[in-house]
C-alpha cells in the first residue's frame, strides 16, 4: 500500500486499515501526518515500517500497530513530535530491535506498548523527558 502521494494527510482514522491483509506500506512523504488513531494498522503482515518522514506525528492511538506482522528492527527516532506511545501500540509485532534515539517530546510509554515481541536490544538513554513507563511495557515473549 502506498500513501506517499498524500502530503496533506493529517490523520489516519480508527481501524482504517485494520485486518486489511497489508504486507508493505509506504509512509514516505507524509510530512503533515499528525495522528494515527487506535487500531489504524493493527492485524496486518508488515515486514518493516519506515517512519523517517513522519516528523509531524504527535499522536499514535492504542493498538495502532498491534499484531502488525514481523517488523524486525523498528526505528522511532524520526518521530520527534511524538508525546506518548500508548497501550499496545506495537505489541505482538515481531520487533527484535527497537531504536528510540532522542525523542524530546516523548513523556510516556504505555502499558504493554511493546509487549510480546522478541526484543534483543533496547536503549532508552536518549529519552530525557520521559516521565512514565507503564506496566509490562517491554515484556518479551
Amino acid at each position: 500500500m502506498d500513501l506517499s502521494g498524500m502530503p496533506n494527510l493529517k490523520q489516519i482514522g480508527y481501524r482504517a486499515f485494520n485486518f486489511a491483509g497489508i504486507e508493505e506500506i509506504n509512509l514516505r512523504g507524509l510530512r503533515s501526518l499528525e495522528t494515527i488513531t487506535a487500531n489504524a494498522f493493527s492485524n496486518n503482515y508488515f515486514t518493516g515500517l519506515d517512519f523517517s518522514e513522519l516528523t509531524s506525528l504527535k499522536s499514535i492511538g492504542d493498538s495502532a500497530f498491534y499484531a502488525s506482522g514481523t517488523l524486525g528492527s523498528l526505528d522511532l527516532s524520526p518521530l520527534t513530535s511524538l508525546t506518548t506511545i500508548p497501550t499496545n501500540a506495537f505489541a505482538k509485532s515481531g520487533i527484535t530491535e527497537l531504536k528510540f534515539g532522542e525523542l524530546p517530546n516523548l513523556t510516556s510509554i504505555g502499558k504493554t506498548a511493546f509487549s510480546d515481541n522478541q526484543l534483543r536490544e533496547l536503549d532508552l538513554s536518549g529519552l530525557h523527558n520521559l516521565t512514565s513507563i507503564y506496566d509490562v511495557a517491554f515484556r518479551n515473549k
